[in-house]
């Protein structure tokens, strides 16, 4: 069975790696080097109430790292067991 991202959001707390990828006119004031700040523990761009119903404000146009990261992998089952238990 494939998580639900939109009733999770445990991958968007703490800072999000960015690289050298460009980053939406949301993100850029929050933006530290290679990295976006959270804003209250989570990025800026997460909207929602985190464990309950959250969705991305720059899906579209989402860092590499947002696009490549796997639902149901390794790290995703790691965060959620540290964010939502």
């Amino acid at each position: 069975m494939t998580l639900d991202c939109q009733a999770c959001g445990a991958c968007c707390l703490g800072r999000v790696l960015v690289g050298n990828d460009p980053v939406p006119d949301l993100l850029a004031p929050h933006k530290v080097g290679r990295f976006i700040d959270p804003q209250g523990g989570r990025c800026a761009a997460l909207l929602g109430t985190v464990g309950a119903s959250v969705s991305c404000a720059v899906y579209e146009a989402r860092p590499r790292k947002c696009v490549m990261f796997e639902n149901d992998g390794d790290k995703c089952h790691e965060l959620r067991e540290a964010h939502l238990d």
